[in-house]
Protein backbone atom coordinates (compact mmCIF):
# COMPACT_ATOMS: atom_id res chain seq x y z
CA UNK A 1 0.00 0.00 0.00
CA UNK A 2 1.36 3.43 -0.98
CA UNK A 3 0.73 6.58 1.02
CA UNK A 4 0.97 10.07 -0.40
CA UNK A 5 2.76 12.38 2.00
CA UNK A 6 0.71 15.31 0.78
CA UNK A 7 -2.69 13.74 1.38
CA UNK A 8 -4.16 12.77 4.76
CA UNK A 9 -4.85 9.09 5.28
CA UNK A 10 -8.34 8.21 6.47
CA UNK A 11 -8.49 5.06 8.59
CA UNK A 12 -11.72 3.17 9.01
CA UNK A 13 -12.56 2.86 12.75
CA UNK A 14 -14.37 -0.42 12.11
CA UNK A 15 -11.29 -1.97 10.49
CA UNK A 16 -9.13 -0.77 13.36
CA UNK A 17 -11.50 -2.34 15.89
CA UNK A 18 -11.56 -5.62 13.99
CA UNK A 19 -7.78 -5.74 13.81
CA UNK A 20 -7.54 -5.06 17.54
CA UNK A 21 -10.02 -7.83 18.34
CA UNK A 22 -8.18 -10.29 16.08
CA UNK A 23 -4.90 -9.40 17.77
CA UNK A 24 -6.40 -10.04 21.21
CA UNK A 25 -7.90 -13.36 20.08
CA UNK A 26 -4.56 -14.45 18.59
CA UNK A 27 -2.68 -13.56 21.77
CA UNK A 28 -5.24 -15.32 23.97
CA UNK A 29 -5.14 -18.45 21.82
CA UNK A 30 -1.36 -18.51 21.97
CA UNK A 31 -1.40 -18.19 25.75
CA UNK A 32 -3.97 -20.98 26.12
CA UNK A 33 -1.99 -23.25 23.84
CA UNK A 34 0.99 -22.83 26.13
CA UNK A 35 -0.82 -24.56 28.97
CA UNK A 36 -2.57 -27.39 27.16
CA UNK A 37 0.38 -29.64 28.02
CA UNK A 38 -0.30 -29.22 31.73
CA UNK A 39 -2.10 -32.28 33.06
CA UNK A 40 -3.74 -32.13 36.49
CA UNK A 41 -4.91 -35.45 37.76
CA UNK A 42 -4.78 -37.15 41.10
CA UNK A 43 -1.62 -36.35 42.95
CA UNK A 44 0.27 -35.50 39.77
CA UNK A 45 1.35 -32.27 38.21
CA UNK A 46 2.83 -33.11 34.83
CA UNK A 47 4.22 -30.46 32.52
CA UNK A 48 5.65 -31.78 29.28
CA UNK A 49 7.73 -29.93 26.70
CA UNK A 50 6.83 -26.52 28.13
CA UNK A 51 9.29 -27.11 30.98
CA UNK A 52 12.09 -27.06 28.41
CA UNK A 53 10.75 -23.77 27.07
CA UNK A 54 10.52 -22.26 30.56
CA UNK A 55 14.03 -23.36 31.51
CA UNK A 56 15.47 -21.96 28.27
CA UNK A 57 13.64 -18.70 28.86
CA UNK A 58 14.92 -18.38 32.44
CA UNK A 59 18.49 -19.16 31.37
CA UNK A 60 18.33 -16.52 28.63
CA UNK A 61 16.88 -14.02 31.09
CA UNK A 62 19.69 -14.73 33.53
CA UNK A 63 22.25 -14.20 30.78
CA UNK A 64 20.65 -10.86 29.91
CA UNK A 65 20.89 -9.81 33.55
CA UNK A 66 24.47 -11.05 33.70
CA UNK A 67 25.44 -9.07 30.60
CA UNK A 68 23.87 -5.92 32.02
CA UNK A 69 26.13 -6.34 35.07
CA UNK A 70 29.20 -7.56 33.19
CA UNK A 71 30.95 -4.24 33.78
CA UNK A 72 31.06 -5.13 37.47
CA UNK A 73 31.23 -8.92 37.31
CA UNK A 74 34.14 -8.94 34.84
CA UNK A 75 36.09 -6.15 36.54
CA UNK A 76 39.41 -7.58 37.77
CA UNK A 77 39.57 -4.92 40.50
CA UNK A 78 36.32 -6.11 42.06
CA UNK A 79 36.67 -8.65 44.90
CA UNK A 80 35.41 -12.13 44.10
CA UNK A 81 33.20 -12.19 47.19
CA UNK A 82 31.47 -9.00 46.03
CA UNK A 83 30.90 -10.54 42.60
CA UNK A 84 29.31 -13.52 44.31
CA UNK A 85 26.94 -11.28 46.24
CA UNK A 86 25.91 -9.49 43.04
CA UNK A 87 25.32 -12.82 41.30
CA UNK A 88 23.20 -14.14 44.19
CA UNK A 89 21.21 -10.91 44.40
CA UNK A 90 20.49 -10.15 40.73
CA UNK A 91 21.34 -13.05 38.42
CA UNK A 92 20.31 -16.21 40.24
CA UNK A 93 16.79 -14.98 41.19
CA UNK A 94 16.19 -14.24 37.51
CA UNK A 95 17.23 -17.80 36.65
CA UNK A 96 15.02 -19.49 39.26
CA UNK A 97 11.92 -17.31 38.94
CA UNK A 98 8.88 -19.62 38.94
CA UNK A 99 11.05 -22.74 39.35
CA UNK A 100 8.99 -24.01 42.29
CA UNK A 101 6.29 -25.19 39.83
CA UNK A 102 8.59 -26.94 37.37
CA UNK A 103 8.54 -30.68 36.82
CA UNK A 104 12.32 -30.51 36.66
CA UNK A 105 14.26 -33.43 35.24
CA UNK A 106 17.96 -34.19 35.50
CA UNK A 107 18.61 -32.52 32.16
CA UNK A 108 16.98 -29.30 33.39
CA UNK A 109 19.11 -29.27 36.53
CA UNK A 110 22.20 -29.92 34.40
CA UNK A 111 21.25 -27.07 32.06
CA UNK A 112 20.93 -24.64 34.98
CA UNK A 113 24.16 -25.90 36.51
CA UNK A 114 26.05 -25.46 33.23
CA UNK A 115 24.78 -21.91 32.77
CA UNK A 116 25.70 -20.99 36.34
CA UNK A 117 29.23 -22.34 36.07
CA UNK A 118 29.80 -20.51 32.77
CA UNK A 119 28.77 -17.26 34.44
CA UNK A 120 30.98 -17.83 37.48
CA UNK A 121 33.99 -18.90 35.43
CA UNK A 122 33.63 -15.91 33.14
CA UNK A 123 33.27 -13.56 36.11
CA UNK A 124 36.33 -15.07 37.76
CA UNK A 125 38.45 -15.05 34.61
CA UNK A 126 38.87 -18.84 34.74
CA UNK A 127 38.61 -21.14 31.74
CA UNK A 128 38.42 -24.91 31.42
CA UNK A 129 42.05 -24.93 30.34
CA UNK A 130 43.04 -23.73 33.82
CA UNK A 131 41.79 -27.03 35.25
CA UNK A 132 40.06 -25.48 38.24
CA UNK A 133 37.29 -27.61 39.71
CA UNK A 134 33.74 -26.31 39.98
CA UNK A 135 33.76 -26.77 43.75
CA UNK A 136 36.71 -24.39 44.09
CA UNK A 137 35.00 -21.76 41.94
CA UNK A 138 31.73 -21.96 43.88
CA UNK A 139 33.69 -21.82 47.13
CA UNK A 140 35.46 -18.66 46.01
CA UNK A 141 32.18 -16.96 45.07
CA UNK A 142 30.37 -18.39 48.14
CA UNK A 143 27.58 -19.82 45.97
CA UNK A 144 25.47 -22.92 46.60
CA UNK A 145 24.87 -25.15 43.53
CA UNK A 146 21.76 -24.08 41.68
CA UNK A 147 20.14 -27.58 41.82
CA UNK A 148 20.14 -27.29 45.61
CA UNK A 149 18.46 -23.88 45.44
CA UNK A 150 15.93 -25.36 43.01
CA UNK A 151 15.10 -28.05 45.56
CA UNK A 152 14.79 -25.38 48.25
CA UNK A 153 12.28 -23.34 46.26
CA UNK A 154 10.24 -26.45 45.44
CA UNK A 155 10.02 -27.55 49.09
CA UNK A 156 9.27 -24.01 50.24
CA UNK A 157 6.26 -23.83 47.94
CA UNK A 158 5.18 -27.33 49.00
CA UNK A 159 5.18 -26.23 52.63
CA UNK A 160 3.20 -23.14 51.70
CA UNK A 161 0.54 -25.33 50.05
CA UNK A 162 0.32 -27.76 52.95
CA UNK A 163 -0.24 -24.93 55.44
CA UNK A 164 -3.21 -23.59 53.50
CA UNK A 165 -6.83 -24.48 54.25
CA UNK A 166 -8.31 -27.70 52.91
CA UNK A 167 -10.48 -25.96 50.29
CA UNK A 168 -7.49 -24.25 48.69
CA UNK A 169 -7.60 -24.89 44.92
CA UNK A 170 -4.06 -26.26 44.50
CA UNK A 171 -4.45 -28.49 47.55
CA UNK A 172 -7.75 -29.78 46.20
CA UNK A 173 -6.12 -30.73 42.88
CA UNK A 174 -3.31 -32.58 44.65
CA UNK A 175 -5.86 -34.62 46.62
CA UNK A 176 -7.76 -35.90 43.56
CA UNK A 177 -7.92 -39.69 43.41
CA UNK A 178 -5.33 -41.27 41.18
CA UNK A 179 -6.10 -43.30 38.09
CA UNK A 180 -4.40 -46.53 37.12
CA UNK A 181 -1.34 -45.70 35.10
CA UNK A 182 -0.38 -47.45 31.90
CA UNK A 183 2.38 -50.00 31.56
CA UNK A 184 5.95 -48.81 31.64
CA UNK A 185 7.88 -46.37 33.71
CA UNK A 186 5.70 -43.66 35.27
CA UNK A 187 6.46 -40.12 34.06
CA UNK A 188 8.27 -37.71 36.33
CA UNK A 189 5.87 -35.32 38.02
CA UNK A 190 6.10 -32.39 40.38
CA UNK A 191 4.68 -34.57 43.11
CA UNK A 192 7.26 -37.32 42.55
CA UNK A 193 10.03 -34.73 42.78
CA UNK A 194 8.66 -33.52 46.11
CA UNK A 195 8.42 -37.08 47.45
CA UNK A 196 12.02 -37.71 46.41
CA UNK A 197 13.16 -34.53 48.14
CA UNK A 198 11.28 -35.44 51.32
CA UNK A 199 12.77 -38.92 51.33
CA UNK A 200 16.32 -37.68 50.77
CA UNK A 201 16.04 -35.31 53.74
CA UNK A 202 13.98 -37.59 56.03
CA UNK A 203 11.13 -35.09 56.26
CA UNK A 204 7.42 -35.74 56.77
CA UNK A 205 4.42 -33.65 55.65
CA UNK A 206 3.58 -33.02 59.31
CA UNK A 207 6.72 -30.88 59.61
CA UNK A 208 5.23 -28.28 57.26
CA UNK A 209 2.83 -27.07 59.98
CA UNK A 210 5.67 -25.32 61.77
CA UNK A 211 6.84 -22.74 59.27
CA UNK A 212 10.05 -21.81 61.11
CA UNK A 213 11.09 -25.44 61.57
CA UNK A 214 10.23 -26.29 57.96
CA UNK A 215 12.20 -23.34 56.68
CA UNK A 216 15.17 -24.37 58.79
CA UNK A 217 15.07 -27.96 57.50
CA UNK A 218 14.67 -27.13 53.81
CA UNK A 219 16.91 -24.09 53.50
CA UNK A 220 20.12 -24.42 51.50
CA UNK A 221 22.20 -21.42 52.60
CA UNK A 222 25.16 -20.13 50.68
CA UNK A 223 28.59 -20.67 52.22
CA UNK A 224 29.66 -17.86 54.49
Amino acid sequence: MRFDAGRPVRLDPLKISCLAVLSIIHDTTRRLARFWHILLCSNTFVCYARVDEDVNHRVNTAWLKWRSLSGVLCDTRMPVKTKGKIYKTAVRPAMLYGAECWTALKKHEQQLHTAEMKMLRWAGGVTRLDRVRNEHIRGSFKVTPVPEKLKETRLRWYGHIMRREENYSVKTVLNIETQRRQRGRPPATWWSNVERDLKSQNLSPATTRDRISWRRCTRRPDPS
